[in-house]
């Protein structure tokens, strides 16, 4: 009996995947663009629409099928809030469409592990040259370590304190 209960469940899974999956691919091309749109005309005010359309439109698709599209809205946030209050380095800087916006996390996510890890003085120096380098303001850095549930200890927080002065105050 439970055997065929999860046959059935398997099938139903695999049906709806079926039945949605074009949908979210199509969800996310539209994401993309649209992102790309927003950071090409400069227009951060109208980010809430596009966090709108994944949380409660069309986009939920994308969120639900394709794990990138979490990172996405991680980085929507991220330019949200630096637009709302008026961050010094935005992390759209040196990006020219959502593409280069995702690889300037995952490069931001790397120099982060590698700070936290700290495998080599060397590796350290250039997650944390990389960091002030590439205008990632202290706001992208706390959104992407708690989005990807990066525990960070106090040993961390004075490495960025080097880049970002009082970023290991009340840290722990």
């Amino acid at each position: 009996m439970l055997h065929h209960n999860l046959e059935q469940e398997a099938e139903e899974y695999f049906r709806q995947l079926y039945n949605e999956y074009p949908l979210a691919l199509k969800a996310y091309e539209t994401i993309l663009t649209s992102l790309s749109t927003l950071i090409k005309n400069n227009d951060y005010d109208n980010i809430s629409c596009l966090i709108e359309y994944i949380e409660q439109g069309d986009g939920h698709y994308a969120f639900t099928y394709i794990g990138s599209t979490h990172r996405l809205l991680r980085i929507l946030y991220i330019l949200q809030i630096e637009n709302k209050y008026l961050a010094p380095s935005p992390f759209s800087s040196a990006c020219d469409n959502a593409n280069e916006l995702i690889d300037k996390y995952m490069l931001t996510l790397f120099a982060l592990r590698r700070i936290l890890f700290h495998f080599t003085e060397e590796s350290l120096t250039d997650a944390l040259t990389w960091l002030q380098c590439n205008a990632v303001s202290y706001i992208a850095v706390q959104i992407i370590i708690q989005g990807e549930r990066i525990i960070p200890n106090q040993q961390f927080y004075s490495y960025l304190n080097i880049i970002y002065p009082g970023a290991a105050d009340g840290q722990s």
